[in-house]
């Protein structure tokens, strides 16, 4: 009696090889997929941080400062106070909020700062090699207030924060 070989079917090496390669080409879609996330979340930011910078301008336009009150000295919350009400999104795409908050005083530059909470280390390097001052091209020419604008990369509580100050 002949004993006939069954080749109906698949051996456990040719199944391991599938797997394998399965894993290698989800492994290189993940990475794919997480690197236009970031790349949709640092666009998304820049625009963000350009419209409430133009907003916070636009607020103060013809003032000798960001505060409520040209008199005043202190830092004033400008995104609670002001663009919040406007209807402006808050939120970045990090999932956290933005801070606008304004600092220095009449005749001692003063400026306002936008803060970005919860970035990646990738994305500190990138938005502080950021040339922000040409984000600003629309600035009032009347205006007493400069358009330089520079950033940098903090580490608060474990998270990292971007400020961008805008002068």
């Amino acid at each position: 009696m002949l004993l006939r070989k069954n080749d109906s079917g698949r051996s456990i090496v040719e199944m391991l090889g599938v797997l394998a390669i399965m894993g290698v080409i989800t492994v290189m879609g993940i990475s794919g997929y997480s690197q236009a996330i970031g790349k949709i979340n640092r666009n998304n930011t820049v625009e963000q941080v350009i419209k409430l910078a133009q907003e916070t301008r636009g607020l103060f336009a013809g003032r000798a400062t960001y505060n409520e009150d040209d008199t005043k000295t202190n830092s004033y919350d400008i995104a609670t106070n002001l663009l919040s009400k406007m209807g402006l999104k808050l939120e970045n795409p990090y999932g956290q909020k933005y801070t606008v908050d304004s600092f220095g005083s009449a005749g001692a530059n003063p400026g306002f700062v936008i803060t970005i909470p919860g970035v990646s280390q990738d994305d500190c390097l990138y938005f502080t090699t950021m040339a922000w001052n040409d984000t600003l091209t629309d600035q009032d020419p009347h205006s007493t207030i400069s358009n330089k604008a520079y950033s940098d990369c903090d580490q608060e509580g474990g998270n990292n924060v971007i400020s961008v100050y805008f002068r």
